[in-house]
Formats: C-alpha cells, structure tokens, sequence
C-alpha cells in the first residue's frame, strides 16, 4: 500500500540545509538537476531551487472538489524576498502539515496578496474572475475566497522550483519518491473522483509535457485498463487537458477568455458546491 501524499510530507525531513525532500535529494544530485550556486536568474534556469521551500500541493488534499494540476511551482528574481514574509513561511507549513485553516488554498488568503503566488493565482488570466464572481454571490469578497480556497487543491507534479522546465527533468524526476507519492494520489485519490463524479480535474501545464511524468499511470474503467491521457476524451464534462502550447502557456482559468475551457469548467463545478 502506498503512502499517503498527506502522511509522506508530514514526516519527510529534508536535506541538511535545503528544503529538499531526504529520501529525493540524492537521486537529483547525481542526476544534475539541483542549482548548486544560488541564487541565479537568467529567465531560462531549468535547475531545481534546493533553497526554495518545496510546493508539492496547496490545498485541501482530501477534501477539494478540483483539482489543477501542473509540472512544477515557478520561480523568479523576486521569489526568494518572498519566502522571507514570516506569514508565507507559517501558512506554507500549515498547508504541509493540512492543519485546518480558514484558507487552504494559501494564495487566496489576503495576507499573502502582494507575494508573487498571490498575485499569480489573483492574476486575470488565473482566479481574479472566479473571485469576482462568488464576490457577487456572497456579497463579501473575502467570503469568497473563503469559499474558493476550500474546495480548490493544487497539485504540483514535481514540488521544487525551477524558472523552466526541461526533458533533462523527465528522466530523474519521475523517479524520485515525492513525485512517486503524488503519482500515487492522483490514481488512488483524485482519478477514482473522477471516474465517480465527485471530483474535477484540471491539468494546466500542456498534457504532452504532464505525460512524460505520467506515462505509466492506468486506472481500472469498465473492465479496461485506461491510461491518464485519455481521462479528458471519457469524462469531458469533469476534466479538461490544456493540450495547445498557446493556451497552456497561458494557464487561462479565467471563464470569460476565449477557449478558457479550464476556468468555465471550474465555475460550473464550484457553482454546484453552493
């Protein structure tokens, strides 16, 4: 029986000075995919930040109705000030720990709304439209970011930044035990809500590049073994795979951009949970 994404992140230590998983940190040594001298920007770094707090998941991982999942969290010039805000540090760890908060989803708490994850997730082209609509709704804004934080989960393939993403990640990455234990959640958790209807699917990153990850991950439908790819084309109406360059590049959840199939799927579905 694997072990729980929760429970691995809950007692998992992490490499003397860096906030590299223990049992990952050998494997992406010798693999050559750990920055070594920090910190560096150049807009086109695809070594992992081995000083960044690791991002595996933001959210309620048991109780979420969607979940968006991506390759990796980002990073930039600004993310390690960020990190220095004591408030991002204690939320982040609550978050680790899936200590009950009022804002599982921590971006959407307002206290961390001029950090570079807040305004990314409060961006358009992210969640500023879905909030604005529930705002409306309730009447309170922060209500609804309440209510939006709760019944959204991000799930981070891999959860250590990096500024870009290279097939050189592909091939030590999917073997390292924190992505092992995410693969492991979305077969035993998240896809089995999905075949059932209780649970929605979306994967921002383009399906091409989220693939290579999950090229040998199958789920049982109907008597047939199913691979992850095809979840789209047998459940359009609860999962959505950005599969152009263009639009996954854009990350669009925002429900009135044209082709936003991601973010009208996650209005409708948080229009039911009222």
């Amino acid at each position: 029986m694997s072990v729980s994404l929760s429970n691995f992140w809950k007692t998992v230590e992490f490499h003397p000075g860096t906030y590299i998983a223990e049992p990952d940190y050998e494997m992406l040594k010798q693999g050559g995919v750990l920055i070594s001298k920090l910190p560096v920007y150049n807009n086109k770094n695809t070594l992992l930040y081995q000083d960044l707090p690791c991002e595996p998941f933001m959210g309620d991982l048991q109780n979420a109705s969607v979940y968006i999942v991506t390759l990796n969290p980002g990073s930039g010039e600004d993310e390690h000030t960020n990190w220095k805000n004591p408030d991002l540090l204690r939320l982040w760890k609550q978050n680790l720990l899936q200590q009950d908060t009022k804002y599982p989803f921590y971006y959407l708490n307002p206290i961390l709304a001029d950090t570079g994850g807040g305004k990314w997730w409060l961006a358009t082209s992210k969640l500023a439209n879905i909030i604005g609509y529930f705002t409306e709704v309730f009447g309170n804004r922060d209500k609804a970011l309440e209510f939006v934080a709760k019944n959204i989960c991000d799930i981070e393939l891999c959860p250590y930044h990096s500024e870009s993403w290279s097939d050189k990640h592909n091939n030590v990455v999917n073997k390292i035990p924190s992505v092992q234990a995410t693969i492991d959640f979305l077969k035993d958790h998240v896809i089995p809500g999905v075949i059932n209807g209780t649970k929605t699917l979306i994967v921002l990153r383009r399906v091409s590049e989220i693939n290579k990850l999950l090229s040998g991950v199958t789920f049982d439908y109907n008597g047939k073994k199913i691979k992850f790819d095809d979840l789209d084309r047998l459940f359009p109406d609860r999962v959505v795979f950005y599969r152009t360059r263009g639009l996954a590049t854009g990350a669009h959840l925002n429900p009135e951009a044209p082709q936003a199939v991601g973010g009208k799927l996650l209005l409708n579905r948080l229009k039911e949970l009222i």
